[in-house]
């Protein structure tokens, strides 16, 4: 944990373990093959993963890891396994008096995530989907109608898949319908080759409790 710097920066992300030819392995269960390009089900194990981000180098570094099956006896809920691997992360950085920033993709965006989060008192960012609702100006939006009515008003450079961008980035508060809580909600729009602005679908809009930063 030290090697993480005093504002450290944690990656949760689920993943999986295929075992198609499996027959006799304990708790064996069913998972989505990320790795296959028609997102088939195979016999297979959950992986729930948080890789913190070292200071200087920003080199990842495991700091949970958990292979779980919905077929255990023990299993309760793949948000409770997320609960777990959060709990322990928010344990060491309470004993270092620290607070972390929590990156999750859209897999994560449901209203039991976002209450832990805040229950927690920690940073989080998380990807939305689509059919998320926001407050903002006194009336509740499809978070695309959001999206589609901005056009960015701070121009910044930003990597998306390797490569460095030229972006342009809007920051609204709003409210979600976890605990009505106040959000920071940060679109980016992406400069198309050929100039003209688009935006990076909703996959780029992320929210995140606290202090702005983008990472």
């Amino acid at each position: 944990m030290d090697s993480l710097g005093n504002k450290p920066v944690f990656l949760v992300d689920d993943s999986d373990i295929i075992k198609p030819l499996g027959k006799k392995f304990e708790d064996l269960g069913v998972v989505r093959d990320g790795s296959s390009k028609n997102k088939s089900y195979e016999k297979g194990y959950h992986v729930t993963e948080i890789v913190g981000l070292t200071e200087k180098m920003r080199q990842p570094i495991s700091v949970f890891s958990k292979i779980h099956s919905s077929t255990s006896k023990e299993y309760i809920s793949a948000n409770n396994t997320t609960f777990q691997a959060i709990d322990s992360i928010c344990d060491l950085l309470d004993k270092r008096n620290l607070k972390g920033t929590f990156v999750n993709d859209r897999g994560y965006d449901n209203n039991k995530i976002f209450n832990h989060y805040f229950d927690k008192k920690q940073y989080f960012i998380i990807r939305l989907k689509e059919n998320r609702k926001v407050y903002w100006s006194h009336k509740w939006y499809p978070i695309t109608a959001i999206r589609d009515s901005r056009k960015g008003k701070v121009k910044i450079k930003v990597m998306f898949q390797g490569e460095e961008k030229e972006c342009f980035v809007s920051v609204l508060r709003v409210q979600i319908t976890a605990k009505k809580k106040w959000l920071n909600l940060v679109l980016i729009l992406k400069m198309a080759k050929a100039g003209i602005k688009e935006w990076q679908s909703i996959r780029k809009v992320k929210a995140f409790d606290g202090q702005l930063s983008l990472l």
